[in-house]
């Protein structure tokens, strides 16, 4: 998708990798920014990555510790 290309391009620099704790830090307002702005009636749209970003990365982590034994 170019929301995750342009997102990974500009928070992190063309060519490397993002962490997990860098893409937790992702905001709504760096969607934003990185989409070139949005007008406000879409600014929603923004929360809603930032809000399911986090939760994928939970989710990840969770699946992790499960992994290892430390849930």
């Amino acid at each position: 998708m170019y929301t995750n290309w342009r997102l990974g391009r500009d928070a992190i620099g063309p060519k490397k990798h993002c962490r997990v704790e860098d893409a937790f830090k992702i905001s709504n307002a760096i969607v934003a920014e990185a989409l070139d702005g949005l007008p406000p009636v879409k600014m929603h749209c923004s929360v809603l990555v930032e809000d399911a970003l986090k939760g994928a990365i939970e989710d990840y982590r969770n699946k992790q510790r499960s992994k290892v034994g430390l849930s």
